[in-house]
């Protein structure tokens, strides 16, 4: 007796598409170690399976569904029976959600406000008590739960459970169309022509309309001219799933006795920056078990997915926590530690916040300056310390150095040659509460963070700075002789000295931007819409001269960091809010770097002016 075998949904296509070429049957069963029925039952099936197959391409990010569908169903029952007799709250249904998880033996799970908030759309649930008459109106509960689950006035969690649970078993015996892998949107087009040729002529029970073909068609073609944009802009140079790092001692022995010296899953990187040929990468301590903050992997190493090594070594302990770095033409890299554990529920300043200097020709610490207790007005001010700029104009021991704080809405500027800092205070710094609600790696949340970026226009006296906060679509300047001016913000006319310059459009969160030099064209890394986009700034900014360059919700989710090496674009894509508020596969790769050419970036598009190649 030939063994029964389970095929994934893509390698049923492929069987569909053998057969449909006219291999035959009995070939494609001696190849595949299968019997006979198993293939025929394949092919008659094949507009279901197409149709399913299809699905996963166009529908995936609009109807994402529940990560734990039995808890989901006994969640849905319980709420069911209680909603007509009780109020029942967002956080009552998050500990009912983690009572079921433990009945089900789910102990990974942990039910936050966000799958609360997509458990509630997928399912159109408002809170509070309702009439029965509303009650019985209300018509979104899947059929299983209607069926499986009969709900009475005297319904215990064991009723509940126990119908999720049998349900549970059916479902591993069989395959989930939710849970296969997610076709290529060329593989799901050679699909789809498959389909349309059964479909369109009437064969087989479930017959698409030609409206629903084209649209499917249209989401498909316009899925891959966009993966096609990310391939043909920018080169993907690392990827990771997961962290590692090069040790020289067993982790074991250098970690604190607790286990928690190198948690792999915690490790999440921020900042990427290119110099020379090292690749610096930090990795702010949010969690524990992060070894090293700061660390960098060489470039001539051809491993796309190579292991992080500390910088400057793995014994130095110096440094607590780095979101990001800046190089200067002087040879050194500039950073701000916060000295803060980020730990939820457990912060620990270890060290005062402060900007960190190290020569890069010999790898040494040539400065810690620790910020003044005016420069830091809050005990979360730390938090918000993410990013540096760094204003240099000739002369190497003359330079200045702008912190955005993005908690406290402030901006911190130092003075390398007087070794002093100041603070400066504007509304410009604070978020606009209007684009605060984000949507990214399928997490919906609320962000109120200020200030974020700061970039600069060519070296001179008086510079432009551009900059904004992280929740705006709005830009805005400043002269950096301002900046510099300790006593600028006690003059009368300060505030008027900032200058409203545009908005990007909607969905144009940013966290980072660059200007490059040569062009005078900014980038922009846009978590709002997954996106790198770009501004020619010797136009008026407005979304219509705006470009975006890339966009892919999976590979480009959360650009964290950008910066412009040179004629180079290099970008950092993490998937934070999916660390954040759910949890991340570590099967899958969660953390991209990429980098593109300025020129190639701009070419045909907004950004690019007439005689940019005139040259």
């Amino acid at each position: 007796m030939v063994p029964r075998r389970a095929f994934t949904i893509t390698e049923k296509v492929d069987i569909i598409s053998r057969l449909e070429s006219g291999e035959n049957n009995v070939d494609v069963c001696k190849q595949l170690g299968v019997s006979h029925s198993t293939i025929s039952a394949i092919w008659k099936n094949r507009v279901k399976i197409l149709e399913c197959f299809l699905s996963k391409s166009t529908k995936m990010k609009r109807n994402r569904k529940s990560t734990y569908p039995d808890i989901e169903r006994a969640l849905l029952a319980w709420f069911k029976e209680q909603r007509n007799q009780n109020v029942i709250s967002g956080r009552l249904l998050q500990e009912k959600a983690n009572q079921f998880a433990r009945q089900l033996g789910k102990r990974n799970f942990e039910c936050t406000g966000s799958w609360i908030y997509r458990f509630r759309q997928r399912n159109d649930i408002k809170l509070g008590k309702v009439d029965e008459e509303a009650a019985e109106s209300h018509t979104s509960f899947p059929e299983e739960v209607n069926d499986e689950i009969k709900v009475t006035d005297n319904l215990t969690d064991n009723k509940i459970i126990e119908p999720v649970l049998l349900k549970q078993e059916e479902e591993d015996e069989e395959e989930d169309c939710d849970q296969c892998e997610i076709p290529t949107t060329q593989d799901a087009l050679c699909a789809l022509e498959t389909l349309k040729k059964y479909c369109l002529f009437g064969e087989g029970r479930n017959k698409l309309d030609l409206e629903s073909i084209v649209k499917m068609e249209y989401t498909l073609q316009r899925a891959q001219r966009t993966q096609q944009l990310l391939q043909d802009r920018f080169s993907e140079n690392r990827r990771k799933r997961q962290v590692d790092f090069v040790f020289s001692d067993d982790p074991a022995e250098i970690g604190d006795g607790r286990g928690t010296y190198f948690i792999k899953y915690n490790n999440v990187p921020m900042g990427v920056e290119r110099v020379g040929d090292r690749l610096f990468i930090t990795l702010p301590r949010r969690r524990y078990g992060i070894p090293a903050t700061l660390n960098y992997v060489n470039l001539q190493e051809r491993s796309r997915s190579p292991a992080l090594k500390p910088y400057p070594t793995v014994e130095d302990r110096s440094l607590i926590s780095v979101y990001r770095t800046r190089a200067d033409e002087c040879g050194r890299l500039w950073m701000v530690d916060t000295g803060l554990l980020e730990i939820p529920g457990d912060p620990q300043q270890i060290r005062p916040p402060a900007i960190v200097i190290y020569n890069l020709n010999t790898d040494r610490q040539i400065l810690r300056y620790d910020f003044k207790t005016s420069d830091i007005p809050a005990t979360n001010t730390p938090t918000g310390l993410a990013s540096i700029t760094i204003d240099i104009n000739g002369d190497c021991d003359d330079a200045y150095a702008y912190v955005p704080d993005l908690t406290t809405f402030g901006l911190i500027v130092f003075s390398l040659k007087d070794l002093d800092s100041w603070r400066l205070s504007h509304n410009y710094f604070h978020f606009n509460p209007t684009a605060g609600n984000l949507q990214v790696s399928g997490e919906f949340f609320q962000w109120s963070d200020g200030l974020f970026s700061i970039t600069l226009t060519p070296p001179a006296r008086c510079r432009t700075a551009y900059f904004h906060p992280l929740i705006s679509t709005e830009e805005f300047s400043v002269s950096t002789c301002l900046l510099k001016n300790k006593t600028a913000s006690t003059d009368r006319y300060y505030f008027d000295a900032y200058n409203y310059v545009g908005d990007r459009g909607r969905s144009s969160q940013s966290t980072m931007h660059g200007y490059h030099e040569k062009t005078g064209v900014i980038f922009f890394a846009d978590i709002g819409r997954d996106a790198v986009s770009c501004w020619n700034s010797g136009n008026i900014l407005n979304p219509a001269n705006v470009a975006v360059l890339v966009r892919d919700g999976k590979r480009m989710s959360y650009p964290s960091d950008l910066h412009i090496t040179g004629d180079e674009v290099w970008v950092m894509a993490n998937t934070l809010p999916r660390f954040g508020y759910s949890r991340l596969d570590p099967n899958e790769y969660n953390f991209y770097i990429y980098r593109a050419n300025v020129y190639d970036l701009i070419s045909d598009t907004v950004c690019q002016s007439k005689s940019m190649f005139d040259q």
